[in-house]
């Protein structure tokens, strides 16, 4: 098996991009095929986890964690990645260990500041903010503080992601799927009366184990910032934000309008769906993105657009058809709580394939400057539109499948969008 390991790699590799592996792309293919595998472990543990959840929960008590989450996602989360995604970019650019700190310090204190900022304001307005929302000021509060917790948990990978410390960023992810695991199952040995507090509980105490384990680093980075690296990241990251901040408030809003029209056991079953389909692949889609980020800066922007283009077509189908294995797989871990129906999967799967594509094709191009930023911000911005013109309908009709059927549709007239915008600027590149 292990002669034929790169003769594996190297028709996978052929399939998917039309090229042949050099000795370089080899190196790059069987790295990251042992840093998926790694981490693919750590992966299926949090995924059972969040099944588990489910399970022990029911279908309303899920519902109102998915909000949680959602709101979470939207509030606070983009003000630690948008910064953090700036001092990756400029990191891998870069060779000074000094200025890797510098840069890693001016992106903690603007987060730092932005987050001091709303987080007081998104507390004391939690009434308002909640009822515009449907939702309870309690689920508001821990949404807005979990966020937090979440930013943390991603700023801390990107530093790894920056340096491709990936050993690092590996033992990170383990420390949160164990932590996740072990306290899940603690918990529910424990069988206590109220299980949805401290579920939420040990969900953020996971998050805090990976903030923790790379503090030394931030400890170490602590310093004034100079003003140059500031104004870097500040300018790159404000501009993250917008495009970051529309593509998660396209994820998330799903669940918000499907709790407005109709209620939380609602938003539970969808949240099954949901994570047994797009969650599943969206823990390929991180490492992926994560490992590549840093990469496509050495090759021709074209050609880059061609493989993707090609990769994308190729995987499309081999990864619906385990969506469907796997969603179904899913369902029967979650139990008679959550009602299964298999035209609500095959519209899960079909949604998280289309949102695979704006996915990978949006971070590749962030790597084509400011202007891109923008074509992103313009891309998510329709996606939103179309949700908030089909969502509310087709859920109304036909509820989960309704849902899933807008985000699909969201997401292919986001990707043409993002598309355009690529052509467009990797044409103009070349004049």
């Amino acid at each position: 098996m292990h002669k034929f390991f790169p003769k594996i790699i190297a028709s996978v590799y052929y399939l998917f991009t039309g090229r042949h592996v050099t000795s370089s792309t080899a190196d790059i293919s069987y790295s990251f095929v042992g840093l998926f595998l790694k981490l693919g472990v750590a992966k299926v543990c949090v995924m059972f986890s969040v099944i588990f959840i489910g399970k022990f929960l029911g279908a309303a008590a899920y519902g109102d964690f998915a909000l949680i989450l959602a709101i979470g996602n939207f509030w606070c989360l983009p003000f630690f990645t948008s910064w953090g995604l700036a001092f990756v970019k400029f990191t891998s650019e870069g060779k000074s260990q000094h200025a890797c700190e510098s840069l890693l310090s001016a992106a903690i204190s603007v987060a730092a500041l932005i987050i001091c900022l709303l987080l007081p304001f998104l507390i004391v307005f939690r009434n308002p903010l909640a009822a515009m929302l449907n939702v309870s000021p309690k689920i508001w509060v821990w949404g807005c503080v979990f966020g937090t917790l979440m930013g943390g948990y991603y700023f801390s990978k990107n530093i790894f992601q920056a340096e491709q410390k990936w050993s690092f960023y590996v033992i990170g992810e383990y420390f949160f799927a164990g932590s996740l695991s072990v306290g899940i199952l603690a918990l529910f040995l424990a069988h206590p009366v109220s299980r949805f507090g401290p579920t939420i509980v040990i969900f953020g105490i996971a998050h805090l184990v990976v903030i923790l384990f790379t503090l030394p680093t931030i400890l170490r980075s602590l310093r004034f910032p100079h003003y140059k690296d500031m104004k870097r990241v500040s300018l790159y990251g404000f501009g993250l934000l917008i495009s970051f901040g529309l593509s998660l408030l396209a994820m998330q809003m799903d669940k918000l309008l499907l709790n407005h029209y109709t209620d939380s056991s609602v938003v539970g079953r969808y949240q099954a769906y949901y994570v047994s389909t797009f969650g599943l692949l969206a823990s390929f889609t991180v490492i992926l993105n994560n490992y590549l980020l840093p990469l496509y800066g050495k090759h021709s922007k074209e050609t880059v657009k061609r493989m993707l283009i090609r990769f994308l077509l190729t995987a499309s189908l081999p990864i619906w058809l385990i969506c469907m294995f796997f969603g179904r797989f899913a369902f029967i871990l979650f139990g008679k709580s959550f009602a299964f129906k298999w035209i609500d999967l095959f519209w899960a799967s079909t949604f998280t394939v289309c949102n695979f594509w704006i996915q990978v094709i949006v971070f590749f191009s962030m790597t084509l400057g400011e202007k891109a930023l923008l074509f992103n911000a313009v891309a998510y911005s329709v996606f939103i539109a179309v949700q908030l013109f089909l969502i509310p309908t087709l859920a109304k009709i036909n509820g989960v499948s309704g849902t899933f059927q807008g985000m699909a549709a969201a997401s292919i007239t986001g990707f043409c969008v993002v598309m355009a915008a690529i052509s467009f600027l990797t044409r103009k590149n070349l004049k």
